[in-house]
């Protein structure tokens, strides 16, 4: 069992280099994971929906720091997916405290419109 994110650079770093997804194939072969006799797997699902305070550019995220989303007016995400990078580690303890955070801000957020409205 060995991690293979932190021994094999991402192919994503150069998106425009058309040569990055051979060159990370072939880091992985290095590691010495064989076609067919290597079990790969992923747990902790983290990061596909990655919160950013940058509403553009390179370091833009599709939902803002409240956990609301840029295209979606009213949807809140609120889990693992919110995180900037997977961490490594057990999240649920990272995971239920953004989860808390953000529907505090929530709850504050509907309370304010209850009472202007």
């Amino acid at each position: 069992l060995f991690p293979v994110n932190r021994k094999a650079k991402w192919f994503v770093d150069n998106p425009d280099d058309p040569g990055a997804f051979e060159r990370y194939v072939r880091g992985i072969g290095e590691l010495g994971v064989v076609p067919n006799e290597t079990a790969l797997f992923s747990a902790h699902q983290m990061s596909s929906c990655r919160m950013s305070a940058h509403g553009s550019g390179p370091f833009a995220g599709p939902v803002t720091p409240s956990g609301e989303s840029r295209e979606a007016k009213n949807l809140y995400v609120m889990d693992g997916s919110v995180l900037p990078t997977s961490l490594g580690i057990n999240p649920m303890v990272t995971i239920m405290s953004v989860a808390h955070a953000l529907s505090m801000k929530l709850a504050a957020k509907l309370r304010r419109q209850g009472d202007q409205g």
